[in-house]
């Protein structure tokens, strides 16, 4: 993975919901040896796209996972897992 700190990934996230939406969102973190996964409501279906967009210029690897309940034909919730990030300018960011 490009080399950035995991608490400054969170922040730069964090920030990045909070100028695009107005607020802060309830965002879980997981940081792996192999990956970084984010999960949040899928009522920010649009954040997601633009995240998709961000990490779809500058991330050599990420899958997106949409969830939703057995009942429902709602979006629950959206999973990010990002296994690499290759952009200077984004690990520069970041940092």
């Amino acid at each position: 993975m490009g080399k950035f700190e995991f608490e400054k990934f969170k922040m730069f996230i964090r920030g990045y919901s909070k100028v695009m939406l107005g607020k802060e969102i309830d965002i879980y973190f997981v940081d792996s040896s192999e990956y970084i996964s984010m999960t949040f409501s899928g009522e920010y279906f649009e954040f997601a796209l633009q995240l998709s967009s961000i990490f779809g210029n500058s991330t050599s690897k990420f899958n997106v996972n949409i969830l939703k309940k057995a009942d429902s034909k709602k979006i629950s919730e959206i999973q990010f897992i990002i296994y690499d990030i290759s952009d200077p300018e984004m690990l520069n960011m970041m940092n």
